[in-house]
């Protein structure tokens, strides 16, 4: 790969992983100067780049548009099975395996999924990573507890090998595991410890964890108005006058994965 291709797909690579839309920039850089001038693994390095970027814009940008975002996951697999057919490359191919599965379950092709996530963990069982998606596609199901246990496997693994990164995800999604299931407390200390693995992922690798670091900075904050209960006055008092009060239990969004 010349020293042109290996800057943009870096340049890519960077963008997808920015908040506020770095994705969509990343996508067209993709289309316009890479994807038409390279073949082989270079090819399937930009493809899975950019099936990985149009995954965000699926849940990020259009989260809210079931149509849009299923478009667009489409669109995403059509990139990732192509990267596939053009590599080899070990890394590239966890990579594609890694984010395959979610595409597919957005799509409603869930059984589709589960088969290529036991794929990718029949070739590379020991790799933390594909464990991570395994995770998501457990709670996806509404199997918390074992995405839990899945997590905590994949935090163990990554962190052996200072896989600062992919120890966050495993945090990460721990803590979305135990929102679902309303132990917001231990939530609460998973997200923490995600925040300080991917800030200590920033600092040795010198790449960037924004997107993911918005996303932990936004669940922490509705948590705490998930673990506040609202009293709302309700009509009337009880014997005695005193006031009757109404307990409202806020639920927030998830936002990101």
């Amino acid at each position: 790969m010349n020293d042109k291709f290996t800057n943009l797909l870096e340049k890519a690579e960077n963008l997808r992983n920015q908040k506020d839309g770095g994705w969509n920039k990343a996508i067209k850089l993709l289309d316009v100067d890479v994807i038409p001038f390279v073949m082989g693994d270079v090819l399937a390095k930009a493809l899975n780049t950019r099936g990985w970027a149009l995954y965000y814009s699926a849940i990020k940008d259009f989260r809210d548009s079931e149509v849009n975002k299923i478009a667009t996951c489409i669109e995403a697999e059509s990139s990732l099975r192509t990267a596939l057919e053009n590599t080899k490359d070990r890394d590239i191919l966890i990579s594609v395996y890694n984010c395959l599965p979610l595409v597919l379950w957005i799509q409603g092709k869930q059984d589709e999924a589960w088969k290529i996530s036991e794929e990718a963990i029949s070739k590379f069982d020991e790799v933390p990573s594909v464990w991570n998606t395994v995770s998501i596609l457990c709670r996806w199901a509404k199997l918390n507890e074992k995405s839990i246990e899945v997590c905590e496997r994949v935090y163990q693994t990554a962190l052996a090998i200072e896989d600062f990164r992919t120890a966050g995800h495993g945090k990460h999604n721990q803590g979305d595991a135990f929102k679902e299931l309303g132990r917001k407390e231990e939530a609460e200390k998973a997200y923490k410890e995600a925040e300080k693995l991917y800030l200590q992922f920033e600092h040795v690798s010198g790449q960037k964890a924004t997107v993911h670091l918005k996303g932990i900075k936004n669940k922490l904050k509705l948590l705490i108005i998930l673990i506040a209960f609202v009293c709302i006055p309700a009509i009337g008092t009880l014997n005695g006058g005193v006031s009757r009060y109404k307990i409202i239990s806020i639920e927030a969004p998830s936002f990101f994965i």
